[in-house]
């Protein structure tokens, strides 16, 4: 009887340990479901709406997003990011990427080749099951990071090589592009840019859209500031008095980044202005359109 019992006991046990460990199974398994559940939430495109406040720019209402600023002008068909009227409700998605519009033999495969993005992303983001599905006209998501390259492309600044920067201020050639002999420079001095006079303050504007890479003071360049736009050209705005904008701002052809000086090794007021690529120099008179 004795012997039954603690039979009886260790069955008792074991059954106890069996429940208890098909409960930890159950639990971890619900758990794990959980987890990818919000992980696929995570990355599935949702909306969201965001009032514009007196003061708010397109850089903070991004920042505070973790979005790019191109991202929420692109969805939102802003053209100019410094005219946006206080109240207006902006569409803001919680990943990077633009609205294609679909055109006559459009075809996923073709989307996907012509932005560089897996197929598949885009059937998942945008729910298509049947990839024949997509009409003229309709709109989907493209998700991509590099979204200033759409940007610049929708404002035609990608066309060619040639007219795809604008002035960024009015006003004479000081000095230009190469070995200048102007104001006592040597013959063998060479010229990365061109200046531009202008009077003390002078607003200065991007000459295309883009990305403040750096803002800093060097003894030749002052106050100067470093935009980078795509096709790996680069920006740079030199001799300034002060700047309007911080490194990683989003900017385009509206947003003044800073003001006309005469800092650094500079005689007169005037604006050192280089384009450069892949750390190769172009005479900015050659890019630069036309008109002023």
């Amino acid at each position: 009887m004795k012997y039954l019992k603690i039979i009886y006991r260790i069955t008792l046990i074991a059954i106890g340990i069996s429940i208890l460990v098909l409960l930890i199974i159950i639990y971890a398994r619900i758990n794990n479901f959980d987890q990818k559940e919000n992980i696929d939430h995570k990355n599935e495109l949702f909306f969201t709406f965001y009032t514009v406040k007196q003061g708010d720019t397109i850089n903070d209402i991004a920042l505070a997003h973790n979005i790019n600023p191109a991202t929420i002008m692109n969805i939102n068909n802003i053209r100019n990011s410094r005219a946006i009227p206080v109240g207006r409700e902006l569409l803001i998605p919680n990943m990077d990427g633009f609205y294609y519009n679909i055109e006559r033999n459009d075809t996923i495969d073709s989307i996907s080749i012509e932005y560089n993005v897996d197929k598949n992303e885009i059937l998942r983001i945008n729910k298509i099951e049947n990839e024949r599905n997509i009409y003229i006209r309709s709109k989907i998501f493209i998700p991509i990071s590099n979204i200033e390259y759409v940007m610049s492309n929708e404002n035609n600044e990608r066309q060619n090589i040639n007219n795809i920067f604008i002035w960024p201020i009015n006003g004479m050639i000081l000095y230009n592009y190469g070995n200048n002999t102007l104001n006592n420079i040597d013959d063998d001095d060479f010229y990365d840019g061109i200046g531009i006079a202008a009077p003390y303050g002078t607003p200065i504007r991007a000459a295309r859209a883009g990305r403040v890479e750096s803002v800093g003071y060097d003894n030749i360049y002052g106050n100067f500031i470093i935009i980078r736009h795509s096709d790996d050209f680069k920006t740079l705005y030199g001799h300034l008095s002060s700047h309007n904008i911080r490194g990683g701002d989003y900017v385009d052809i509206d947003t003044v980044i800073g003001f006309v000086g005469s800092t650094g090794h500079a005689s007169t007021a005037n604006l050192h202005f280089i384009i450069y690529r892949n750390g190769e120099s172009y005479n900015p008179i050659l890019l630069l359109q036309d008109f002023r």
